[in-house]
């Protein structure tokens, strides 16, 4: 799973580029989720709970 700030993105996109990059089909998430901002704490480091919590819904 991969979560972005980019509008639009596709998974097919993605392992379109992979393939013609020589990467390997395990190493491309299939799974997209657009979010406004990703989850950061105060320390600027990203969230891991709430994106797992994100993952899970």
């Amino acid at each position: 799973m991969l979560f972005t700030t980019r509008k639009g993105a596709k998974a097919s996109e993605l392992q379109s580029w992979g393939r013609s990059n020589g990467i390997t089909e395990l190493a491309i998430p299939r799974d997209i989720r657009e979010v406004d901002a990703l989850p950061v704490l105060g320390t600027g480091k990203l969230d891991y709970v709430t994106m797992g919590a994100l993952a899970a819904a």
